[in-house]
């Protein structure tokens, strides 16, 4: 009894992350509106920023440290556990929590 349980759940976990891959990729695309932030890159994946959210201090800070619309950034690593992630932009290298991460808003144009 136990034992088929425990296949109904893996079974059920499976289909939830392939349903989510497949959602993912749809939203990607851009088959569905949808606005990618800085959370959603993948490792070696680039973007450009189109927007920085955030309130107040938080939002200051990230303008300060070079988050501005218009900029390439790429994704270069992601901590064991997720959080943070570190981010190559403007020639360096600059470690952001996810949360921060997900206010910064991509699909804009570079500028040269």
């Amino acid at each position: 009894m136990v034992a088929a349980a425990t296949a109904a759940v893996a079974a059920v976990t499976a289909a939830a992350v392939r349903f989510k891959r497949v959602a993912y990729e749809i939203l990607k695309r851009n088959l569905v509106d949808f606005d990618m932030t800085l959370n959603d890159l993948k490792i070696g994946e680039t973007g450009v920023i189109s927007a920085v959210g955030g309130e107040g201090a938080l939002r200051l800070r990230l303008l300060d440290m070079g988050l501005i619309p218009h900029t390439r950034v790429q994704l270069q690593k992601v901590a064991p556990l997720g959080d943070p992630i570190q981010i190559l932009i403007r020639g360096y290298e600059l470690s952001l929590r996810r949360e921060d991460a997900a206010k910064i808003t991509l699909g804009g144009e570079e500028r040269q």
